[in-house]
């Protein structure tokens, strides 16, 4: 994963919303698509990559670099006020990774945007 500089909280939850978006349509390009009539099509590349060993790493690094960043926007949407983006955000990274629900500490309490209206 690329550095963001965290400095300017509105940019680095700009790029990493592209880097989630990006992780995210590489995790759906590696499900199977199916043609018109539901069978099921692999392009050549897909087919070589469907080794379990290398299958398995790149998910694995895909799931890590992917929890990273929704935590890492989840914290700066909290810190900016955007309370229902931070809990998306949290409950996407609790969802790929339920163990680490004791490593989660804090409370819900930022001041949030009730009042911009």
């Amino acid at each position: 994963m690329e550095q963001i500089d965290l400095s300017n909280p509105v940019l680095a939850v700009a790029l990493l919303t592209q880097q989630i978006s990006k992780l995210e349509e590489v995790a759906g390009g590696n499900e199977e698509k199916l043609d018109a009539e539901g069978k099921t099509k692999q392009s050549a590349e897909q087919k070589a990559k469907q080794s379990a060993e290398g299958k398995t790493k790149q998910s694995a690094e895909q799931k890590a670099e992917l929890s990273e960043c929704l935590r890492k926007r989840g914290g700066l949407l909290m810190a900016m006020g955007d309370k229902e983006g931070a809990e998306k955000d949290m409950k996407r990274f609790l969802e790929l990774n339920p163990e680490k629900v004791g490593e989660l500490n804090g409370e819900f309490k930022a001041e949030g945007r009730e009042h911009c209206r």
